[in-house]
């Protein structure tokens, strides 16, 4: 886990952590398991971002054509209608579309739980998808707080969206 700002990167490698410039903090949470909840908290002073990486970078073009998801179970605890939120893919520069998760986030009560999966399709094109620096990627300038208790790559059982 990554988080980053204006002033550069930090490796999250305890249960609280904050970016170099101060943009974005994470802290762990416990429901039903200890610190099985990651809570990311951006104080809207520039573009913070938090992503899950993978190194060396993971070639995903098999699994975009596969018709495989980004599952997410996902609470929006401090999100307004006004809040601007992006899920992308990290594949390098101008590879990946960021979509629009405040779409999805202004729909929900703050203390609920949502269960999202997102077509891997949906951000880009399987040939750019050979290396994947990050299959989680959440990007705003705003000030607005998400708690996230599990990410991973599925197999689309039908449920899974594209969000534009």
């Amino acid at each position: 886990m990554i988080v980053g700002d204006a002033s550069g990167k930090f490796t999250v490698k305890t249960s609280r952590a904050e970016s170099p410039g101060g943009a974005v903090n994470i802290i762990s949470a416990d429901d039903g398991v200890q610190e099985n909840i990651r809570t990311i908290s951006f104080n809207g002073e520039g573009k913070g971002a938090f992503s899950i990486n993978k190194n060396p970078p993971a070639d995903l073009s098999r699994q975009n054509t596969a018709d495989m998801a980004i599952y997410m179970r996902v609470r929006f605890d401090d999100v307004s209608s006004d809040d601007k939120l992006s899920l992308s893919v990290d594949c390098g520069t101008n590879c990946s579309k960021s979509l629009p998760l405040d779409k999805i986030s202004s729909g929900l009560n703050g203390n609920e739980w949502a269960e999202l999966s997102v077509k891997l399709s949906c951000f880009a094109a399987a040939s750019d998808m050979e290396y994947v620096n990050s299959a989680f990627l959440l990007e705003t300038s705003d000030a607005l707080s998400v708690s996230i208790s599990d990410v991973k790559l599925v197999s689309n059982e039908g449920d899974a969206i594209c969000i534009d």
